[in-house]
């Protein structure tokens, strides 16, 4: 059959009655309801502050610690056997330096400020003193991103 047959044929039976099957008609999709619900925001890694450096002079019994003595700072979440904690001296009577490059004693870790650090030289707890105090103390208090000069005595 050709083309236009088929054509009179649909427009005949429309016209008799037939009823062709209903097209339908679109339906709205349903729209999805707000929630509440806050969006989850990653928080940031817990980043220690920066540490508190040291230097200073260091005796032993009345005299110069000799060369290769040993400095340790311990405290709460003071992070030891890392670099820079301990610090090992490579001059007699002295430990670190006051110039960027010189080498520093180095307390790093989840330290709140304030928090006192001990001070050890060869295993044996050892006094301090900034050279502007004239008494000798038993310990430091830790201050985020300082580099404080601390003579340290082993009586």
């Amino acid at each position: 059959m050709t083309k236009t047959v088929l054509l009179v044929i649909v427009l005949c039976l429309c016209m008799i009655g037939c009823e062709l099957a209903p097209i339908p008609s679109p339906q709205p999709s349903p729209v999805p309801s707000a929630t509440l619900t806050p969006p989850v925001v990653p928080t940031p890694p817990d980043i220690p502050p920066i540490p508190h450096a040291f230097y200073g002079r260091v005796m032993i019994h009345g005299l110069p610690a000799p060369v290769g003595t040993t400095i340790l700072a311990r405290g709460f979440n003071v992070r030891e056997n890392v670099p820079g904690n301990p610090l090992v001296t490579i001059a007699d009577g002295k430990y670190g330096g006051p110039w960027g490059l010189e080498p520093k004693l180095v307390v790093q870790g989840h330290i709140a400020d304030g928090t006192l650090i001990e001070f050890y030289v060869n295993g044996e707890k050892a006094n301090c003193k900034t050279p502007s105090t004239l008494a000798w103390g038993d310990d430091y208090p830790f201050q985020a991103g300082d580099v404080t000069q601390l003579d340290l005595n082993i009586p």
